[in-house]
């Protein structure tokens, strides 16, 4: 264990370092020097409105503090954690945008590890482990939030610690009545500590989570009571998983006190969907309006009508951006959606395709990041081809199944819900990252049995 320590220890370092090194280099040397075109001074990147946008926020309550006190703080201020959290930092230091490398290295190269740790279950070889975890790490659009200011880097490390907590909660095989409890301890601290994260940032992401995971504990109860019969587990694990998820759904399904801030950094507010609705009536008739089954229940028609205004709302965003794809679709039913649901599927895994690589953007440094799109998304189609392989390879595990259908779930939903690809782009990065950890990981395996068989 202590060598064990030492040596997620000295990945993180060395991941937090290079972070730091990579974001340092953008704010004082890239864009100053090379890119002054894109540079809106300070480090600060013009082509990202909503970095520029809290980075005043977080200036302007700074400003308060100094002057009036601590009593001016607001953690969210206009509903933004990210300003808030900066403003703090600025209060007691400078309002300069280099002093939050530290904390954006700190949830990156936390983020790192949690998915080295999760690959590492599989792959048992940390060489190979960290080979395929590399691409979240030095993937340049991650730069969009380690080097600026925004809310990924929060709601990235939030949904690994998550979901790493739901692969410890799934599995606790030939363990004692004291380990069992520590494990599921672990598991049930992660996913709290990930809920935590990503309430922070991105409330509405517990709406998102909650059906996935009222799915999954419904599943792995099955799972655990078939395995008594065959005396495969014990009671013991079966209420400490029971336990563990009451809880966690508990604080998951808080998500109307939770979820309730308008959240303008990503999805329209509530109040202009209502807006949006009352003049799509006016000019186009009721045929815009949600239209419901009788043979669905109440609660699934509530979530997809969500979903639905919040398509809406981003299909009457500026249609004159180049980034846009779908604008002209909607949903009106249950139906539309499921229709939909494997075009959502290819704009999530396989957006930007490569005809939109090198084309000229409508925003300023949008051109710049297609070409940083064009090298990422061809790891990407790469590591997607051998994905099917890495499947087949831990078809019997029951954790596996948890991460893969967890980030296929979740890049749905926004594939769903975003018209817009660079939005989707970004949003994605956490999830899209992990299928191209797991398909870099069956590249490997199935390279490893390739030269076996020469080998023979």
């Amino acid at each position: 264990m202590n060598n064990e320590f030492k040596d997620l220890w000295r990945i993180w370092v060395a991941a937090f370092l290079y972070t730091c090194i990579v974001s340092a280099f953008i704010q004082f040397i890239l864009l100053p020097v090379f890119l002054t075109d894109l540079h809106a001074g300070g480090g600060l990147f013009i082509g990202l409105p909503d970095c520029l946008g809290f980075y005043r926020l977080a200036a302007e309550l700074a400003e308060k503090i100094r002057t009036f006190g601590w009593a001016a703080w607001e953690f969210r201020p206009q509903g933004q954690a990210p300003a808030g959290i900066a403003a703090f930092i600025f209060a007691l230091t400078w309002s300069k945008l280099w002093i939050l490398i530290p904390l954006n290295a700190v949830l990156h190269a936390s983020a790192f590890l949690v998915l080295f740790q999760i690959l590492n279950r599989f792959i048992k070889n940390q060489a190979r482990a960290l080979l395929c975890a590399l691409p979240f790490l030095l993937f340049p659009s991650s730069l969009q939030w380690t080097s600026q200011l925004h809310k990924d880097g929060f709601s990235i490390l939030g949904f690994l610690l998550f979901l790493k907590g739901i692969v410890l909660l799934s599995r606790a095989e030939g363990m004692g009545a004291k380990q069992q409890f520590y494990h599921f301890f672990r598991g049930l601290l992660s996913s709290i500590c990930g809920i935590m994260l990503m309430w922070i940032v991105r409330p509405y992401l517990l709406t998102i989570v909650g059906p996935f995971i009222i799915m999954l504990f419904c599943f792995l109860s099955f799972v655990f009571l078939i395995k008594k019969l065959r005396n495969e587990t014990s009671w013991l694990k079966i209420f400490f998983f029971f336990l563990s998820f009451f809880l966690m759904l508990f604080i998951l399904l808080q998500e109307k006190s939770l979820s309730s801030i308008d959240f303008k950094g990503d999805f329209v507010g509530s109040e202009e969907i209502k807006a949006e609705n009352e003049t799509l009536m006016k000019h186009g008739g009721s045929e815009n309006y949600w239209q419901g089954s009788f043979r669905l229940p109440d609660f699934i028609e509530r979530k997809a009508s969500s979903l639905s205004q919040v398509r809406k709302g981003f299909q009457f965003s500026p249609s004159e951006a180049k980034s846009s794809i779908d604008q002209n679709i909607g949903f009106r039913s249950v139906k539309d959606i499921v229709v939909y649901l494997p075009r959502a599927t290819q704009i999530a895994l396989l957006a930007p395709f490569p005809n939109q690589w090198f084309a000229q953007s409508s925003s300023p440094g949008g051109s710049f990041m297609r070409k940083i799109s064009a090298f990422e998304m061809m790891v990407v189609y790469f590591a997607l081809i051998f994905l099917p392989y890495a499947i087949w390879h831990w078809r019997k595990r029951i954790d596996f199944w948890i991460i893969l259908l967890s980030c296929i779930y979740m890049m749905l939903v926004y594939g769903l819900v975003f018209c817009n690809i660079g939005s989707l782009y970004r949003m994605r990065y956490g999830y899209i990252s992990i299928l191209v950890a797991l398909g870099i990981a069956g590249f490997i395996v199935f390279f490893e049995k390739l030269k076996a068989k020469r080998s023979k």
